[in-house]
């Protein structure tokens, strides 16, 4: 116990300031600090919950101000897509475009997150799509919050815990979920989480079953071993998963302690995962603004020490008050510059995003109505594009043209083309929407 409540301020992530990794599972979470110390439990109160969390962050010795959330898998539903851009911000609206096809929610509903995998030879790039209920993380978010805590990262606990694992299939069990993973070249090919009773039988049928759909994909596709976690190698209950995956081997694989998880988000390079936009905003600026403020104080330190030797200098020629006059031009001289670089910088900066075909993207984003989602986007620069889709009606689908119109940047928008056909026993109406791009001073390339 003393070893858990050792002081842990002194320890740092390099290049930055200390870290917490926080798994949460239910109401028991296990925080791990990137500095030195121990590991330690902390379980929800049914009251005052940030209280109690502010408390035992202070108990623990707990210093930092940032913090990485680990989700259990069973809460995101995951794919593997390849998407039609090697553009960083393209692929981040498309990611969101493609999350309503996993979630039938509204966008206000679930937060999305991607990684991307590889950059293909024929222009598109391989993503991992994670979606998620907001609902899922605001109790966690919100609690970080109101103890002090900024999230800079939301990930999930199969991934965490797979880290850079070798090729083949990964089968993960914890209290109460059982989690299946599949790797190839280094990267997840399919990652799945569900609730799990503890029945042997019902786990190698979900294996069975998840492996099966990827080999529909890929005739003739096989793997050559399996890892476990949390499920003995020689076990009875291992030779079935075994047999279920059709590979040759097994190994026993420790990967389901959440202090070893904790520690790993805390101490690793991690992106935004399944952090919200909006958090992701707050946190940029608070950044930007930290930058400015450290940045601000060492420009000061180093104006100060010019002065202080120039004045030292100039005592001894004439009074003080001539030399102060002199140092406030000549600071003003080197500050107009500089300002007005910055405000060029700025223009160019608007400039860039306003002319982005990512601007498209986001105008999409934030027009298209609820349950419609789009398929493919045929994009020529500053001129046209042509959208195909999906929606539950025809009605929705008109109301595409309605939504693109109301933007601003579109104009001309037809409904070029619909088909209505059967999507597991419900209809589906496909269709096609072609318009232009405003006066095509706002979209055009630069």
């Amino acid at each position: 116990m003393e070893r858990g409540r050792r002081r842990m301020t002194t320890g740092r992530r390099r290049g930055g300031e200390p870290r917490l990794g926080v798994v949460v599972r239910g109401a028991r979470w296990t925080v791990a600090s990137s500095g030195e110390g121990a590991p330690a439990v902390f379980d929800l109160p049914a009251e005052d919950a940030a209280g109690a969390f502010r408390a035992f962050l202070r108990a623990h010795g707990f210093s930092a101000r940032r913090a990485v959330l680990v989700l259990p898998q069973r809460l995101a539903v995951c794919r593997v897509l390849d998407l039609p851009s090697r553009n960083e911000r393209e692929i981040a609206s498309m990611a969101v475009l493609q999350a309503g096809r996993l979630l039938p929610l509204s966008p206000e509903e679930i937060a999305t997150g991607h990684r991307l995998l590889r950059r293909n030879v024929d222009g598109t790039s391989r993503v991992l799509l994670m979606v998620v209920r907001r609902s899922e993380i605001q109790t966690a978010l919100a609690l970080c919050g109101e103890a002090g805590l900024a999230v800079e990262s939301i990930l999930l606990d199969l991934l965490v815990a797979a880290g850079a694992t070798a090729d083949g299939v990964v089968v993960r069990v914890v209290p109460g979920e059982a989690q299946i993973g599949v790797w190839e070249n280094g990267a997840p090919v399919m990652l799945r989480g569900f609730p799990w009773g503890g029945d042997a039988a019902d786990l190698a049928a979900e294996v069975s079953a998840s492996l099966s759909a990827l080999r529909r994909a890929e005739p003739g596709r096989g793997w050559g071993s399996m890892r476990l976690a949390g499920i003995d190698a020689g076990s009875a209950a291992a030779d079935a998963l075994r047999r279920a995956a059709d590979v040759s081997s097994a190994i026993e694989w420790e990967k389901t302690d959440p202090a070893d998880l904790a520690l790993s988000a805390a101490r690793g390079a991690v992106g935004p995962g399944l952090l919200p936009r909006e958090e992701r905003e707050l946190l940029s600026k608070a950044v930007h603004r930290q930058g400015r403020r450290r940045a601000g104080f060492l420009l000061a330190a180093v104006l100060a020490a010019a002065m202080g030797l120039e004045l030292f200098r100039s005592f001894r020629r004439e009074d003080r008050l001539a030399a102060l006059t002199r140092e406030e031009k000549k600071l003003s001289a080197l500050v107009a510059p500089v300002a007005g670089m910055a405000e060029a910088l700025d223009r160019r900066a608007a400039a860039t995003r306003e002319s982005s075909a990512g601007n498209i993207l986001r105008a999409l984003e934030g027009a298209l109505p609820a349950g419609v989602s789009l398929e493919r986007l045929v994009y020529e620069r500053g001129r046209r594009v042509q959208l195909h889709g999906e929606a539950p009606t025809l009605n929705e689908s008109l109301g595409v043209v309605a939504a693109l119109e109301k933007t601003g940047v579109f104009r001309n928008v037809e409904l070029r083309g619909s088909d209505v056909e059967p999507n597991q026993g419900r209809e589906r109406t496909k269709f096609q929407v072609d318009g232009s791009l405003g006066d095509g001073s706002s979209v055009a390339g630069p």
